[in-house]
């Protein structure tokens, strides 16, 4: 029995020993030369979480070895054995009580509110129009700022002497199917969703508004965006929202298209989507391509005159990004958004296993309760984080003041769906005593979003983007606050 059990256990540890071993190779070649960790928050976190603890695994097994006594490596092997089966069942139950909080199961969710889901891919939902209206000016919606982080026409030696920072011009704009229905909006001569008429008569104000796809419109209908409601409260708008990208992105567009319109604006508005818009600047703000805009308040592209030259770009690109070889060879596409990804019509087995196998609640759990408590990392990361939207306001209120004197800047909160839900402090606080600090009028939509019914603000309260009639909530709050501003002015 004692050799039995000898065996077993010797066996047990080489085998934990050679996939570690393997595991760890593989997790320092990813360390060192992928992509998907190139941020200095990210590359700690993957290091501690990764290759530091699969390390303390690997260490624990080597002393199995260095135990002289066979009943001592008997204890050894079942402390071991029971400690690591008991870790593999805690992750495994926390990973089933996930499933249902799962984007792999967005499907399911919304298929549960009776929705029909279009399972349609993009292409062929462009396709499919075309045909049915005779036109052929229909296209995916572009990512700009993704294929300049990604660096994108670098690597797939695309040609180009244009950097566009809109889609396509006049012309019908699919962007996404985020709740069971292909969205669509149609772009002006610029590429943005804006009308061909953005002027009205005795508006009450002139608006641009600037920020991600939540100001775009992307996974609403054109005339359910934040732009249209606004206007339907009598205010003459420009909109240059753009999906992706933070605030160097935005003070891009508005460097470019701030006099392409003929527009001039009392009040511009830029939203701040707190889920990813801290990230976003991190990345934009250090490319060299955006610091081109922040280092030279005169450097510009001359985009407004050369929208020829930008819907031939797109359109070559997304004729060869179409492909679906091409997508194989080139993943860094799907990395940097520059493809829909399709939620799964089924369950992702795959993930489910290596999430389980790799102990990754687990390694989460220790990384966020120890590791970074200890180290102080967070406090860390949100304080860099913090000093980048400090110089990256400063730099869009520069900006702003460039246009005219008069001309205000207005800084707009937008919670997500799980800032709502979970009620957690993210960076409220701290952006609030930022844009204090730095004299910028600020609208914190959270603590008017936290008192309503989530099912009035997300499409069946699920998460995603803002709802038709969420949209409409907030342009009545801004509404609201900018007459109570100009009350407040004229008052005194």
């Amino acid at each position: 029995m004692s050799r039995s059990i000898s065996f077993i256990s010797k066996l047990y540890f080489k085998l934990q020993i050679f996939c570690l071993f393997l595991l760890l190779i593989y997790l320092t070649f990813q360390f060192f030369l992928s992509e998907s960790v190139y941020l200095e928050s990210d590359k700690y976190n993957f290091f501690f979480n990764n290759i530091i603890i699969f390390s303390v695994l690997l260490l624990s097994c080597l002393v199995y070895f260095f135990l002289k006594k066979n009943d001592k490596k008997i204890n050894y092997f079942i402390i071991h054995f029971s400690t690591i089966f008991s870790l593999f069942l805690l992750n495994l139950l926390i990973e089933i009580s996930l499933l249902n909080f799962s984007k792999d199961n967005l499907i399911a969710q919304f298929e549960k509110k009776g929705v029909i889901w279009d399972h349609r891919t993009r292409d062929e939902v462009i396709n499919d129009l075309k045909i049915e209206t005779g036109k052929e000016n229909i296209y995916k919606s572009a990512n700009p700022t993704g294929f300049i982080i990604g660096n994108i026409a670098e690597k797939i030696d695309f040609r180009t002497n244009i950097v566009p920072l809109s889609n396509i011009s006049n012309s019908t704009i699919v962007h996404c199917n985020e709740t069971g229905v292909w969205r669509n909006y149609k772009s002006d001569k610029f590429g943005f969703n804006n009308p061909d008429d953005i002027i009205k008569i005795n508006p009450k104000y002139n608006l641009v508004l600037i920020g991600d796809s939540f100001i775009e419109g992307v996974c609403v209908n054109g005339g359910e965006d934040i732009g249209s409601k606004l206007r339907s409260l009598n205010y003459n708008l420009l909109n240059l929202g753009k999906a992706g990208g933070g605030v160097a992105s935005a003070i891009a567009r508005l460097r470019e298209y701030k006099h392409a319109y003929n527009f001039k604006s009392e009040f511009i508005i830029f939203f701040f989507y707190s889920y990813n818009d801290v990230t976003d600047t991190f990345e934009d703000y250090n490319h060299p391509f955006f610091k081109k805009y922040l280092d030279d308040k005169n450097f510009s592209q001359d985009l407004r005159n050369r929208q020829d030259e930008i819907d031939d770009h797109w359109k070559r690109f997304f004729s060869i990004s179409s492909q679906k070889d091409f997508l194989i060879k080139h993943p860094e596409l799907k990395k940097h958004g520059q493809t829909y990804i399709l939620p799964n019509r089924s369950f992702n087995y795959k993930l489910f296993l290596k999430k389980v196998f790799l102990l990754t609640n687990i390694r989460a759990f220790i990384y966020d309760s120890l590791v970074a408590r200890i180290s102080n990392r967070k406090s860390k990361e949100k304080k860099q984080q913090l000093d980048i939207l400090k110089k990256a306001f400063l730099s869009l209120k520069a900006e702003v003041n460039e246009i005219d004197n008069n001309t205000k800047l207005l800084l707009v909160y937008l919670p997500s769906h799980n800032e709502l839900t979970d009620k957690k402090q993210y960076l409220r606080k701290e952006i609030n005593n930022l844009t204090n600090e730095l004299n910028i009028d600020f609208i914190n939509i959270y603590d008017f979003f936290v008192h309503m019914d989530i099912n009035d603000l997300f499409y069946y309260g699920l998460s995603g983007h803002y709802s038709s009639k969420g949209y409409k909530i907030l342009a009545e709050i801004i509404d609201k606050d900018l007459l109570k501003r100009t009350t407040n002015i004229n008052t005194n």
